[in-house]
């Protein structure tokens, strides 16, 4: 995905229609832009901290990211968000002046209680109502990173491309 598509991707708001009714529809639009940048940090392997994946901004980036919200609707959406525990709050910044806060996705939230994992739930960007989340009711937060082992070394990793290469 290029520049210009993950900026696309992150302008374009939508919010899921359970998380609006949890939280309100400006919260779960926020949920959503959230959801958006975490999932982009863990595919990217940045900004791991505590065991999870996190994004940060500032109340006046996200002022200019939702101009359609005043900063005190952002304020309370991403408050909502928080006591809900859809999302963690923390600061890792380097310097402590950094008024970015930085946010995390939360434990899974099941609204139709719905207490397992489907099957094949595991699949961490599996679009909702897909085959991997049968239900498609159950909004799981991996809080958990995908952690890929690495071969322990090249020549590993050259038998092992010979070998699919030749499948």
């Amino acid at each position: 995905m290029s520049r210009s598509e993950v900026k696309a991707d992150a302008a374009f708001h939508t919010f899921d229609p359970d998380i609006a009714m949890l939280v309100g529809v400006n919260a779960a639009v926020v949920y959503r832009n959230l959801v958006f940048w975490v999932r982009h940090n863990e595919t990217n392997r940045r900004n791991f901290h505590e065991g999870r994946y996190w994004t940060y901004n500032s109340l006046s980036a996200f002022d200019k990211k939702f101009p359609y919200l005043t900063a005190k609707q952002i304020r309370t959406a991403l408050d909502k968000l928080v006591e809900a525990g859809l999302i963690l709050k923390g600061n890792f910044a380097q310097d402590k002046f950094k008024r970015a806060n930085w946010y995390a996705l939360g434990e899974p939230i099941c609204l139709e209680g719905q207490m397992e994992r489907p099957e094949r739930s595991d699949d961490a960007f599996a679009p909702e109502d897909s085959a991997s989340a049968p239900e498609g009711k159950c909004n799981t937060n991996i809080s958990e990173p995908y952690s890929k082992p690495d071969p322990s070394s090249a020549e590993e990793a050259d038998a092992d491309l010979e070998i699919v290469w030749a499948a």
